[in-house]
């Protein structure tokens, strides 16, 4: 490979790099205070059997649009068991301890993702080494120094919901990647399509109900499926 063969690689990667974070501080980043517009007008559960449902629908139907086969039925069982790990006790139990806890305090106890899912990594490959743990300290205390002064109330019953849907999405994460047969935007759309039927059984069965919805909330809803599914899409293999 020439000279300018590899600027021009290092070049575009860090232009992915550089897109990869942009997504991952719009998706991630913004959900915290969208959850909490949100939740003005739609229950925790069914807030996010919309997103979700919505997310992977659209995602689905494209991939079907452009000749990608359907899921195997291996593929979605694995999809629906990571599904539930993510979207039901990950994003699910976080809108549900954010009605008791404020946004700043929810971003810090979710900052604790990378935490578990090392940790639960480490029942199958190996804990992190001292940079490893000394990076991620690093970055929870990070996200704590950023909320100090923007909020950071709540109650126990809220912290619990919330450190509860860190550990799923840490156990989700850390579970699918021994799991490679779920990798492609395929899998992805089931993983959603199966996370959001869940939480829409859970919805029915808790009794949910909202009898009107304010502009700014249907806004956020309509963002939030977008973003859901930008931050889930992946190119065709």
């Amino acid at each position: 490979m020439s000279w300018m063969s590899r600027r021009e690689s290092t070049k575009s990667v860090e232009k992915e790099a550089w897109a990869v974070l942009f997504v991952l501080y719009a998706v991630w980043g913004s959900v915290f205070l969208a959850n909490r517009f949100a939740l003005e007008s739609f229950p925790p559960l069914l807030l996010n059997a919309v997103r979700f449902l919505g997310g992977g629908g659209i995602l689905y139907a494209i991939l079907r649009l452009k000749g990608i086969k359907d899921a195997s039925p291996k593929v979605w069982a694995g999809s629906a068991l990571i599904g539930s790990l993510l979207f039901v006790g990950g994003a699910g139990s976080l809108t549900v301890g954010q009605q008791w806890v404020a946004s700043g305090l929810a971003a810090m106890l979710m900052a604790t993702v990378p935490l578990w899912t090392v940790l639960f990594a480490g029942i199958w490959e190996r804990l992190p080494n001292r940079v490893e743990w000394a990076g991620l300290v690093t970055g929870i205390l990070g996200v704590a120094l950023l909320n100090l002064e923007k909020g950071v109330s709540g109650n126990l019953h809220g912290v619990v919901w919330i450190l509860g849907g860190s550990a799923s999405w840490g156990l989700g994460s850390a579970l699918s990647r021994r799991l490679a047969w779920l990798e492609g935007p395929m899998a992805t759309a089931a993983q959603m399509l199966s996370g959001g039927v869940v939480l829409l059984l859970l919805s029915l069965l808790a009794g949910e109900k909202f009898s009107s919805v304010a502009l700014g909330a249907m806004v956020v809803i309509l963002c939030g499926v977008a973003m859901v599914f930008r931050g889930r899409e992946r190119p065709p293999a």
